[in-house]
C-alpha cells in the first residue's frame, strides 16, 4: 500500500510543488526584508555612534568648566570652590602686583639725586645705613647739595678701603673727611726772646677720639706733635667733590 502511494505521480507532484513552493516563499521573504534590515543596522549603528560623540562631549564640558575656574599660576580649586572666592582671589593679587608697583616707582623715583648728581651709590655696610633705611637716608640728604656731596665723598673714600668716620664742607667748596690720625691744622707763630720762632696750632680738625688736644695742656707746638699724626696745612688735604666724583658743576 504504501509503495503506491509513493509511485503515485500525483502524490509525487503535490510533494514537489509543496517543496518549490516553500523555497520561492523564503526567497521571497529574505528580499522582501533585506532593506529593512539594513536600514535597522544602519540605524542602530547611528545610535552607538550618537551615544559615543554625546559621551565626549560631556567629557570636553566637564574639563572647560574647569579649566576656566582654575587662576593662572595657582594651585587647582575644588569643584565646591565658589566663583566669589576665585573672584577676590584674582582681585587680590591685582591689588597687591599694583602696591609692588607702586613700590617700584617710588624707588625709582628716590634712586636718583634731584640735584643732578645721578644714581645714587651703593652705601657699605661700614657705615651703618640699613638696606632698607637707604632710600629715606638719601632722600634727606638730598635735600642740600653739599650734605649728599659729603656722603658721596666717604661712598667712595670706603669703595677706596679708607674709612672716612665723617667729612666737613667748607666755604672754599672742599670736603675734608675725618679720619683717624689725619688733622687739618691752622699755624700761628709764637717768637722768642732769644728772636728764634716757632709754629704752633691755632685750630685743627679730625677725629675727636685721636686724642690730639690731649698731647700737651696748653699750646700746641708743631715739635710736640706725634710722628704717627698726619698733618696737613689748610687748605691742603681737601677734595673737590666734583673732581674726585666725576661730576659736572651745571
Amino acid at each position: 500500500m504504501y509503495r503506491d502511494i509513493l509511485t503515485n505521480k500525483w502524490v509525487l507532484g503535490g510533494i514537489g510543488f509543496l517543496i518549490v513552493f516553500a523555497v520561492a516563499c523564503v526567497l521571497w521573504y529574505q528580499h522582501d526584508t533585506a532593506d529593512e534590515r539594513k536600514a535597522a543596522a544602519e540605524a542602530e549603528e547611528l545610535l552607538h555612534q550618537s551615544e559615543a560623540a554625546k559621551k565626549v562631549y560631556d567629557t570636553n564640558s566637564v574639563a572647560e568648566q574647569t579649566m576656566d575656574i582654575v587662576p593662572a599660576e595657582s594651585e587647582t580649586p575644588t569643584a565646591e570652590k565658589a566663583i566669589t572666592e576665585v573672584t577676590a582671589e584674582a582681585e587680590s593679587n591685582m591689588e597687591a602686583a599694583e602696591q609692588q608697583q607702586s613700590e617700584t616707582l617710588t624707588d625709582a623715583k628716590v634712586s636718583v639725586s634731584p640735584n643732578g648728581f645721578g644714581p645714587y651709590p651703593e652705601i657699605p655696610e661700614e657705615m651703618g645705613i640699613p638696606k632698607d633705611k637707604e632710600n629715606v637716608f638719601w632722600e634727606n640728604m638730598s635735600k642740600i647739595p653739599h650734605q649728599e656731596l659729603l656722603v658721596r665723598v666717604r661712598v667712595k673714600l670706603y669703595q677706596q678701603g679708607i674709612q672716612a668716620e665723617g667729612a666737613t664742607y667748607k666755604r672754599s667748596g672742599l670736603i675734608y673727611p675725618i679720619i683717624k690720625g689725619v688733622r687739618y691744622v691752622e699755624w700761628d707763630t709764637r717768637e722768642y726772646p732769644d728772636g728764634s720762632v716757632e709754629r704752633y696750632v691755632a685750630r685743627s680738625t679730625g677725629h675727636p677720639d685721636d686724642g690730639f688736644r690731649d698731647i700737651t695742656k696748653g699750646i700746641i707746638l708743631e715739635s710736640d706733635i706725634p710722628s704717627h699724626f698726619k698733618i696737613y696745612t689748610y687748605p691742603d688735604g681737601g677734595i673737590d667733590p666734583y673732581v674726585f666724583l666725576n661730576l659736572s658743576k651745571e
